[in-house]
């Protein structure tokens, strides 16, 4: 298997390769200046200079390939022995070309002259500044990459504040730039998130605004009828008052109750919303419905029945919350079954979860209209005909429900229709994923 030579070796060849250059040239400095001639074998001293190079070369190269995550301050360290070395190098270069006999012997001659000194003194001069001058260029040559890296990212960051969050920059190796990098797509792609979130809640807040509207305009636009007849005509006929008055309060109460399911609603849906959950037993729960809406069930000439298949359930839940979502479903139930069928409520443990199911005979609910049955405001063809219905009320469900991490959904099969809801058991909260 081939394997990538990455840049954190090449660079760390380099400045292994510098260091033993750096070493051969201290042992030649200290052994042509007489400081250890005479004293150690030349032969011995090679050999120690080589074993040391091999082993400098061995760590340097192991420490710039071992960890993937190399910082900036160890590359600018690098850049700074690369370019110390290169000048080095040069220093060295020099030194040989001027050290033959010759030169030294004409240096040595021209020092008797003033104006030869002179010639030298700038010429020293001129070598210092071109050390200088290799010293820059290989640092800046080295620096050269990240430079422009960083004049990349803040391009970005200018493109992102002219056109908009939601760009990436390039991401290049594994250092802080890198990580910077890698940092300020997340933040765009976050704010981008939240942009075009907010973009949607101002679009549907503008949807919901035009919807109450619209249904509000309705009852009012009826009650308003009414009252214009009661004054055209007084109390003169008591029956016809009495019946303008009845329908009068039935928008009214319409209008009451579709006002408070709005309120609700709009609380449900605001961003500091908490609910207030504890630990309880939903078989209890059910039980209370059991009571409660068998007996309204019964008196409309419907058939009920509760299906539990454990003695306990336990959930976490905001009870009073739960309790109006499981309302608003049966009072669904109420106006859309058929006469004379049977209605059913089961629940049972699924693993980790709770299933739900209420179920009822109906020809009011279409294939269709499955889908949008959640969205706010909707209407069934049976439904926009009842001046009971809000189109409130399964919306308010499927909140209740998302805001206890649980799920809600509709399916048809033959002449009855399912709602089914999953909830998390309590001992394993978020032992499933809905």
């Amino acid at each position: 298997m081939k394997r990538k030579i990455t840049s954190n070796q090449i660079l760390g060849g380099l400045v292994g390769i510098c260091a033993v250059i750096f070493l051969f040239a201290e042992k030649n400095i200290l052994f042509h200046t007489q400081i250890l001639s005479g004293q150690v074998n030349s032969g011995v001293l090679d050999l120690v200079t080589g074993l040391l190079s091999l082993l400098f070369f061995f760590l340097i190269v192991r420490r710039f390939t071992k960890n993937k995550n190399h910082g900036l301050v160890r590359y600018f360290l690098s850049s700074l022995v690369l370019s110390f070395s290169a000048s080095l190098g040069f220093i060295m270069v020099i030194t040989q070309i001027t050290g033959t006999p010759a030169v030294g012997h004409a240096i040595m001659n021209g020092l008797e002259n003033e104006g030869t000194r002179i010639l030298l003194n700038n010429l020293v001069l001129l070598f210092l500044i071109a050390i200088l001058s290799v010293f820059v260029a290989c640092l800046v040559l080295v620096l050269k990459p990240k430079v422009n890296y960083i004049k990349e990212i803040s391009g970005e960051l200018e493109k992102m504040e002219k056109e908009g969050f939601g760009r990436e920059i390039r991401v290049r190796g594994d250092d802080e730039l890198a990580h910077l990098s890698k940092r300020i797509n997340s933040m765009s792609a976050t704010i981008k998130e939240k942009q075009e979130r907010e973009k949607e809640e101002e679009q549907q807040k503008n949807r919901l605004i035009a919807d109450i509207s619209h249904d509000l305009r309705t009852p009012l636009t009826s009650i308003l009828g009414y009252v214009d007849l009661l004054k055209e005509e007084g109390f003169s006929n008591p029956e016809k008052s009495k019946q303008y008055l009845e329908v009068v309060d039935r928008r009214l109460n319409n209008l009451k109750l579709m006002i408070d399911q709005l309120f609700e609603f709009t609380k449900l849906n605001q961003s500091d919303f908490r609910l207030e959950r504890q630990d309880t037993d939903l078989a209890l729960l059910l039980q209370y419905i059991d009571f409660e809406y068998g007996t309204i069930f019964r008196r409309t000439g419907r058939r009920w029945c509760l299906k539990v298949d454990q003695k306990e359930l336990p959930v976490n839940l905001d009870v009073g919350k739960f309790m109006q979502a499981m309302e608003n479903l049966l009072e669904n139930a109420r106006k859309y079954s058929n006469p004379d069928s049977e209605i059913v409520l089961s629940a049972k443990r699924e693993g980790a979860l709770i299933h739900l199911c209420l179920s009822n005979e109906t020809t009011k609910i279409q294939e269709e209209d499955l889908e949008r049955l959640f969205e706010r405001f909707y209407k069934t063809d049976e439904a926009r005909t009842s001046s009971a219905s809000t189109g409130l009320g399964l919306p308010i469900v499927k909140k209740i429900m998302e805001l206890h991490g649980g799920k809600v959904s509709a399916r048809l099969s033959g002449n009855r229709i399912f709602f089914d809801v999953l909830l998390e058991a309590a001992e394993e909260n978020h032992a499933a994923k809905i």
